[in-house]
């Protein structure tokens, strides 16, 4: 059985990017890897995989039986498998049922309990029902949350530590925070203050660099179109970390009143 993450981050902070990535480089190390998108959007995938596919949860929605493996399972670059889950449509049903429904499915087609060396989950970490916490219930080791300096991205950072904290998943812990650099004022020293807060350890920031926003302009991975740049190398880096990891960490989530302090508002 090899290693499953979850990355969780409030919506458009890049933790697709971040968890694409890192499949990506694993990839190319000869890894097996499948990336699991749990988002409604279901874009998760495209830097993998060049175009979107089809997302597994309206295939099933639509009566469509006798599902095949490849009927929901793409080839990405470097041979990671990709898979989308999908959700309701706006307005209908819930969105982390649908989560719930597309895990349930994948167990259905022992998906998960393949012979894959790292599982990938990108999970959306803007609304902390209990569904958009099926990925911690299926045997995962570890959960990355990723966020900038950005008091809206901390707050859901902070929200997720406090989701964790509010249930039972075994023996799943946090392995730390990963900032995502956005440009603000003073952004690395609020990460590293906030992880410091909520006891969790800074595993690196992602700085702001134009060659991710053309990776991902062109839907292709940082080691396919900058293959020796230092943004290249970091995501390298990042990789080996949260591969090798064995550590795991219960986060000290703030109230409300302690992160406006902690932002000076």
């Amino acid at each position: 059985m090899g290693k499953k993450i979850a990355i969780y981050g409030k919506g458009g902070i890049g933790k697709s990017t971040i968890a694409s990535n890192i499949s990506a480089t694993l990839g190319k190390k000869g890894k097996k890897v499948l990336q699991v998108g749990c988002d409604p959007k279901h874009d998760s995938t495209l830097i993998l995989t060049n175009f979107p596919i089809k997302p597994l949860l309206p295939m099933i929605e639509a009566g469509i039986s006798n599902l095949c493996k490849e009927d929901f399972i793409y080839s990405g670059y470097f041979g990671v498998d990709c898979i989308e889950l999908g959700g309701p449509e706006p307005g209908i049903g819930c969105a982390g049922r649908g989560i719930l429904k597309g895990f349930q499915l994948l167990n259905h087609y022992d998906i998960i309990q393949s012979n894959y060396d790292v599982v990938v989950y990108d999970v959306l970490g803007d609304v902390v029902c209990g569904g958009f916490f099926a990925p911690l219930r299926n045997d995962t080791d570890e959960m990355y949350i990723v966020t900038s300096g950005e008091f809206n991205s901390l707050f859901a950072a902070n929200n997720l530590c406090l989701g964790f904290v509010n249930n039972s998943f075994g023996n799943v812990k946090i392995g730390g925070i990963i900032g995502n650099s956005r440009g603000i004022k003073n952004e690395n020293k609020l990460i590293q203050k906030f992880a410091d807060k909520v006891n969790l350890p800074l595993i690196t920031i992602i700085p702001r660099e134009q060659m991710i926003e053309e990776s991902t302009i062109q839907h292709k991975p940082v080691i396919e179109l900058f293959e020796y740049s230092d943004i290249a190398s970091l995501f390298e880096k990042l990789s080996l970390q949260i591969l090798e990891n064995d550590a795991g960490y219960i986060p000290q989530p703030l109230s409300l009143e302690e992160l406006r302090i902690l932002y000076n508002l």
